[in-house]
């Protein structure tokens, strides 16, 4: 009767193998090894000549057992295959070594190492169940190996499973749970990073807004090519030929492109191509929106010069507001109104010149400037304009806050530094960037101008954490006001260059601070970071703790170690482009090959 029973079930185990296969059963789980289930442990399978001829198994390839007892399906990957010549299985050597091709009509021996299981309600749990002997061993479907490797059923699909070093039909899918839990790409040049992360912009799969710091202009020719409609933010710099808005895009179409129609609108400007239309936004900052948090824009301002630049900037106006109060009279200008004057029409007009060298002119629109009456900061012009010497005010408060002189040379040298860079305040920009802006489906910072014109990584790094801070209170405000916002993916290649290691504990600060930020307060917001750099060293720590999903591609074998990959070494060490292995809170590790966008 037991027999009967267990006729029944391995029936029942043959029929779902096959239901559940591409083509058939390929071995079985061998009868003549005990058939362990553990860590380190193995499985042998037995395949029969006619069935390896048919099947050709592969190593690194998925098979699946479906074992007859515990009722579970089985995944493993295939580690090793053993041929024999019937003539080793006899143990006989032949003194003439001549071909026959009758004694290589021998079972094939496969080692397939159990990932992961399912059960018949579809429940996927680590390999944990026992194998019986004799279970029917298969290549799975698409849909089979998807489950039970965890891979979501919806989502961005960013490539296929890569099976014994070729392509099957399993998608890899990267979901919103997965993409708030950021993702860390790492790869060495030409492995295939910028190609991932081109797919991920260019899918249409899931609901979505992707924001590309772009180093080169790949995503903006990417946006031409693939995406009907994206928001170009060109970063501009006084060292570029120009001073007009036009001046702007006709050397962003010179470099680009023509378009039919060129239409220069408030936050934008409309560029009309015959498949796509683009929204360009040639930007510099606003020295006066990060003036007071300038030394949270940049990790490269030494500590002594950090701790002391809110005060020092707080004294400044303090010394401005008091002066402006005794030129115009205390009658005429109360503190409240001197206040609200320096506010409206003062700091606006501020710039980072103002602070090392040119004095600020302009006519008030309600005081009358008098002529013939000056302070130690303001006076009139010979224009008849109110002139503000806001670098005296400056150097005041330095000596005020009684500054070590190598604190005042830093400073200096920051300043006069940037004020080189030209990324603030360029003439013909837009200095403000607005929700209707923000809330585009494509926006990508073409920071490949920025580049062409410095090689500064302060310049870069400044103008990126000023659009990431701007871009969180965009997603913050949404989330604060109760909004249902749409996914955001943050996207950024060479990544070190943004977040690097810090050198000292302030520029460590600056950078976590703004990780932090994005990282873990981002998640609640829906907002997902992708990072790509090529080692992980050169990367702050706490991206890679922060980054619950690692894309690891072609790359050296110390670096796979690294990343505890060593085990597929042998793949990825001269993988070709594309290929590479994703760990995932969602699911276990799945070698790939991404999709082309």
């Amino acid at each position: 009767m037991e027999t009967d029973k267990l006729k029944k079930l391995m029936d029942e185990a043959e029929e779902e193998a096959k239901r559940n296969s591409v083509d058939g059963i390929v071995g079985r789980v061998t009868r003549f090894e005990n058939v362990r289930v553990g860590e380190s442990h193995y499985v042998l399978v037995d395949v029969a000549f006619e069935d390896y001829l048919r099947t050709q198994v592969r190593r690194g390839e998925y098979l699946a057992i479906r074992s007859i007892i515990p009722r579970v399906t089985m995944v493993g990957v295939v580690e090793a295959i053993t041929r024999s010549d019937m003539l080793a299985s006899l143990k006989i050597r032949e003194v003439n070594n001549y071909s026959d091709p009758s004694t290589l009509m021998t079972p094939t021996t496969i080692q397939l190492t159990p990932i992961t299981e399912m059960d018949d309600k579809g429940r996927v749990r680590p390999a944990v169940s026992p194998i019986d002997p004799q279970s029917p061993v298969f290549r799975p479907r698409p849909e089979l190996l998807e489950k039970a490797l965890g891979i979501p059923e919806k989502g961005i699909v960013v490539g296929k499973v890569y099976s014994g070093g070729e392509v099957i039909e399993a998608n890899v899918r990267l979901d919103e749970f997965t993409l708030t839990h950021h993702v860390l790409l790492i790869g060495t040049t030409g492995s295939g990073k910028t190609t991932f992360l081109k797919r991920v912009v260019s899918q249409d799969s899931m609901e979505k807004q992707s924001v590309v710091f772009d180093r080169q202009g790949d995503f903006v020719r990417l946006a031409l090519e693939k995406l009907r409609d994206a928001t170009i933010v060109m970063p501009v710099t006084t060292l570029m030929e120009g001073s007009t808005t036009e001046d702007y895009v006709n050397l962003f179409l010179d470099r680009y492109g023509n378009a039919k129609d060129v239409v220069i609108g408030h936050e934008y400007v409309s560029l009309e191509y015959e498949n796509s239309r683009l929204y360009l936004v040639p930007y510099s900052i606003a020295f006066s929106e990060v003036m007071m948090n300038f030394h949270k824009m940049t990790p490269y301002m030494s500590p002594a010069a950090s701790l002391v630049w809110e005060s020092l900037m707080r004294k400044t106006k303090e010394l401005l507001i008091y002066n402006l109060m005794d030129y115009f009279g205390k009658d005429t200008l109360p503190y409240t109104r001197a206040l609200e004057f320096y506010e409206t029409e003062v700091k606006p007009r501020l710039s980072i010149d103002n602070l090392t060298e040119r004095p600020v002119s302009f006519q008030p629109r309600k005081l009358q400037v008098v002529k013939g009456k000056s302070k130690e900061y303001v006076k009139p012009d010979n224009e008849g304009n109110l002139k503000l010497d806001v670098s005296k005010a400056f150097e005041k408060a330095m000596e005020s806050l009684s500054l070590a002189p190598q604190t005042k040379e830093s400073i200096s040298r920051l300043l006069k530094s940037y004020k080189e860079f030209g990324i603030f305040d360029v003439p013909g920009t837009f200095n403000h960037i607005g929700k209707g802006v923000w809330k585009e489906k494509n926006i990508i910072v073409d920071l490949s101008w920025v580049l062409d014109y410095t090689a500064s990584v302060e310049a870069l790094a400044t103008i990126s954490y000023k659009l990431l801070s701007d871009f969180f209170k965009y997603k913050d405000e949404m989330y604060k006001q109760g909004q249902q916002s749409t996914l955001s993916l943050l996207i950024m290649d060479e990544a070190h260059e943004y977040f690097p290691q810090a050198s000292n504990e302030n520029a460590k600060g600056v950078i976590e601070d703004l990780i932090n930020k994005l990282m873990r307060l981002g998640r609640v917001r829906r907002l997902g970071v992708i990072l790509a750099t090529h080692y992980p060293d050169d990367l702050n720590e706490l991206v890679i703790q922060l980054s619950n999903t690692k894309v690891i591609m072609r790359n050296d074998p110390q670096v796979l170690k690294k990343l505890s990959a060593e085990d597929y070494s042998d793949i990825l060490t001269n993988a070709e482009p594309g290929v590479g292995l994703i760990r995932s809170m969602r699911f276990t590790n799945v070698l790939f090959k991404s999709l082309v966008p």
